[in-house]
C-alpha cells in the first residue's frame, strides 16, 4: 500500500493542480501594444469627422464648457472587444440616472478608416434602444472618419 501511495504522489507531483490557472504566452503582436495615459492632455478640437447622418462635422463642435465628454473608440465590425464595449457603454447609460445628451455627450468613433456612415448609423440603431431612454438620441452619437484624423485623435488619447 505504501508504495501505491507513493506511486500516486509522484503521477500527481508532475501534473499541474486542477485549481492553477495555466496562461499561453501572448502573442508576439500583442507584445508592442500598450495603452499610454495622456491625462490632462487636450485633444485636437479642429479635426472633422463624418457623423452617422453622413455629415462632416468638427470634433470640436460636441465639446461644450462643463459638459462632459465620453469617447469611446471602437470598430463598428470587431467581433469582440470592440462589441463588449459599445454594449458595456449601453447597458451603463441605461443604468444611469442621466441621459445622454441631457447633462453629457457620448461620442463613439470609428478607428477604422474603411467603415461607412451607414455603418455607424446602424451600431447606433442597434445600441440606442439597449439605452432606453427619450431623448439620448442626440445624445450620443457615432462617427467614421480618414486615416491621419482617426490617428491623430487616437494617438492624441494614448490609443
Amino acid at each position: 500500500i505504501v508504495l501505491l501511495m507513493i506511486s500516486f504522489l509522484f503521477l500527481w507531483s508532475g501534473s499541474p493542480l486542477k485549481a492553477q490557472l495555466i496562461q499561453p504566452l501572448p502573442p508576439a503582436e500583442l507584445k508592442a501594444v500598450d495603452v499610454t495615459e495622456h491625462l490632462g492632455e487636450k485633444i485636437p478640437f479642429d479635426l472633422t469627422f463624418t457623423n452617422d447622418a453622413g455629415e462632416k462635422v468638427k470634433l470640436g463642435d460636441y465639446f461644450k464648457p462643463g459638459r462632459p465628454v465620453i469617447l469611446v473608440l471602437a470598430y463598428y465590425e470587431c467581433p469582440m472587444l470592440c462589441t463588449l464595449v459599445l454594449n458595456g457603454v449601453a447597458d451603463g447609460l441605461h443604468d444611469l440616472d442621466w441621459t445622454p445628451g441631457d447633462k453629457f455627450q457620448v461620442l463613439t468613433i470609428s478607428i477604422d478608416s474603411t467603415e461607412t456612415a451607414q455603418l455607424a448609423h446602424a451600431k447606433r440603431e442597434n445600441l440606442l434602444p439597449v439605452v432606453g431612454k427619450p431623448g439620448s438620441e442626440d445624445g450620443w452619437r457615432f462617427f467614421v472618419g480618414d486615416g491621419p484624423d482617426i490617428r491623430s485623435l487616437a494617438q492624441s488619447v494614448g490609443f
